[in-house]
């Protein structure tokens, strides 16, 4: 199980991921907070079908696991469907560079 951070704050929880390359799908558990609401809110008025062609920086979140925290992956939100989030993970070391700078 993976804790899901954006903009710094843990938003929610990521369980039973199933990876795909560089995709990443998961079970989404949003916590009951303002920003948590927000992020979800937000996602889910996201085109999965659009994200994929042109993600949207904003929606960079870090996956940090939950036993080990300096497990860490960073993702690119593509959108919700149902209770299913689903991310592009980043890897290459000029996309990281790009959103998220300050890793």
């Amino acid at each position: 199980m993976y804790k899901v951070i954006w903009n710094e704050n843990e938003i929610g929880e990521l369980s039973d991921m199933q990876v795909d390359m560089w995709y990443l799908d998961g079970k989404w558990k949003t916590y009951s907070r303002r920003l948590s609401i927000e992020f979800e809110e937000k996602v889910r008025s996201l085109d999965i079908n659009e994200t994929f062609h042109n993600p949207v920086a904003e929606f960079g979140v870090i996956l940090q696991h939950q036993t080990e925290p300096q497990h860490k992956l960073y993702c690119l939100v593509m959108g919700i469907e149902g209770q299913t989030l689903t991310l592009r993970q980043l890897i290459a070391e000029e996309a990281l560079d790009m959103f998220f700078p300050n890793r």
